[in-house]
Order: C-alpha cells, then sequence, then structure tokens
C-alpha cells in the first residue's frame, strides 16, 4: 500500500511539474538566435527548482548582448537592479523587468539498440510509441523529475530515465545546456545574458563572479527578490566557500 502511495504521489508530481513547464512555454515565443539546427531552444529554465540569479551589488553594470547570439559582442551596458533574483516563479520581478527565460540545449541522438516500448506522457498512442532497433530518438531538454523531451519522426514526447535502457550510451559530455535571460534593464535598453557565463566551476564548486550569487527560493512554484538578512546570510556562504577552495 505504500509503496503504490508512493507512485501515485511521484507521478503526480512528475505530471505537476510537466504542466507548469507547459505553462511557462504557453507564455512566450522561441525567438530567434545564433544557434543552427543542431540545437534545441526551449522557453524556460529546466529543472525541479529552476536556477535562480540573484544580484548582490549596487549599480551592478554588466556588458550584455542585444540577442540570443553568442557571437554578438557584448555591446549594452545593462544596469541590473540591486537585491532582484531572477527566476520563474518570482514574478513581480519578471513583470517589472520584462524577464524571460530561455534555454539552448545541444540536440543528441540516441540509438536504440533493441526493441522496446516507449511509454510517455502524451495521449498519443495511448501513451505508448513502438521504437524498432536502430532506430534514432533526438534528445531535446531535460523537464523535471527525471522527465525530458525527445522527437521521434517529427513528433515530440515527454519521455523518463527508463529509455536509457534501451539505447546505445552517449557521453555525459555532449549534454550541453546554456540558459539565457532577456530582461528590460534598469537604464533602460533591451538585452541578453548568458547564465552560463556568470559563473565558473572550481573544484567541483559553483564560484559567481563578482556581483552575483546562487538566488534561493521560498518554496516550490514560489519565489522573491532577497532582503537584507538574504544578503548577510550569502555573504557568510561566499566567505565559507572562500575558505573551502583555499583548502
Amino acid at each position: 500500500m505504500r509503496c503504490k502511495l508512493f507512485s501515485l504521489l511521484t507521478s503526480f508530481f512528475i505530471l505537476f511539474s510537466f504542466s507548469l513547464h507547459q505553462a511557462i512555454a504557453e507564455q512566450t515565443q522561441v525567438p530567434s538566435s545564433g544557434y543552427d539546427k543542431t540545437w534545441y531552444i526551449a522557453d524556460f529554465w529546466p529543472g525541479e527548482y529552476p536556477n535562480a540569479l540573484a544580484i548582490t551589488e549596487k549599480n551592478l553594470l554588466l556588458p550584455a548582448r542585444k540577442a540570443m547570439d553568442k557571437k554578438l559582442s557584448k555591446d549594452v551596458q545593462c544596469q541590473l537592479p540591486y537585491k532582484a533574483v531572477f527566476h520563474h516563479w518570482n514574478r513581480q520581478r519578471n513583470e517589472k523587468n520584462a524577464v524571460k527565460y530561455y534555454t539552448a540545449n545541444k540536440i543528441v541522438t540516441l540509438i536504440a539498440k533493441e526493441d522496446f516500448t516507449l511509454e510517455h506522457f502524451e495521449e498519443i498512442d495511448g501513451g505508448k510509441t513502438q521504437i524498432k532497433k536502430g532506430e534514432k530518438i533526438n534528445y531535446l531538454t531535460y523537464l523535471s523529475e527525471g522527465t525530458f523531451s525527445v522527437k521521434i519522426k517529427g513528433q515530440e514526447y515527454t519521455a523518463d530515465q527508463e529509455l536509457f535502457k534501451h539505447v546505445k550510451k552517449v557521453d555525459k559530455k555532449k549534454f550541453i545546456s546554456e540558459e539565457w535571460l532577456e530582461l528590460r534593464c534598469e537604464n533602460g535598453p533591451q538585452a541578453w545574458i548568458l547564465h552560463n557565463e556568470l559563473y565558473k566551476k572550481v573544484k567541483g564548486l559553483i564560484v559567481y563572479q563578482k556581483g552575483f550569487a546562487r538566488g534561493s527560493i521560498e518554496a516550490y512554484g514560489k519565489a522573491r527578490d532577497l532582503t537584507d538578512e538574504d544578503l548577510k546570510e550569502i555573504k557568510k556562504l561566499e566567505d565559507q566557500l572562500e575558505k573551502d577552495l583555499k583548502n
């Protein structure tokens, strides 16, 4: 009984998360970008709890781009709002700065190593699609709770981790994801910011450049800007991180 209840709750949470991402996707249209057809553009940041970006410095001016294109020079001087937390769930901030979230995902081709039945979350074919050995499955983007979008013969499906049991092994390094923010800056211009450029990984730890930090959320589906207390906690975490990196 307990296992059955857990399974039902897990399925409900996955469907709830998937529905939330669908709702986010319906709010915006995918923009033109500098990415070619080997990339898939999603109009959200993925994850059960998507990344949150916090601004911790006053009058922070960041060189940004005019479009979602890494080849463009960063010639937009974008002043960012102090204490802002950029996150899907921070509706007040998103409305104030006209914020939109996008992710560029490198499409990864998966090859079926056997005949199998793909169970998915769409109503097509009753939620089950037959896959033949050698058939190609394009991995598009991660969603949440272990689910992700794939495309098979032009049709998109939502699959889960079970799929990987039936396809040939793929190097994890091929799964590349780049998160973008489009926003109206405090000083007026519209700008595009590549989140991945604001931090680096050092000894397995994420280290943000000065003026930025990993934002926090209040609860599932709810986020807000920073308070003075939040800033104090972030400073403590940054000091501890600096110590850890020195050891």
